[in-house]
């Protein structure tokens, strides 16, 4: 069983065979930035859904905007 949200698309682009660049550079261009999606900008939501969050993630959703690219 896959959990973890690069794993799952990465699978589901391979089985589907045209959801993926082919370009090795351009499929680790797709793969970075779902790396940053999901370490980045995810914890920055947790408030909107939490808000008895603790400080450090109110911080980081006030800090949001700065980390769009």
């Amino acid at each position: 069983m896959l959990t973890e949200n690069i794993a799952i698309l990465s699978y589901i682009a391979d089985r589907s065979g045209n959801l993926m660049p082919i370009d090795d550079r351009a499929r680790f261009r797709v793969l970075e930035a779902l790396a940053y999606i999901s370490t980045e900008l995810h914890k920055r939501f947790k408030p909107f859904f939490m808000p008895d969050a603790d400080d450090d993630a109110k911080s980081a959703a006030n800090n949001l905007p700065s980390a769009l690219p």
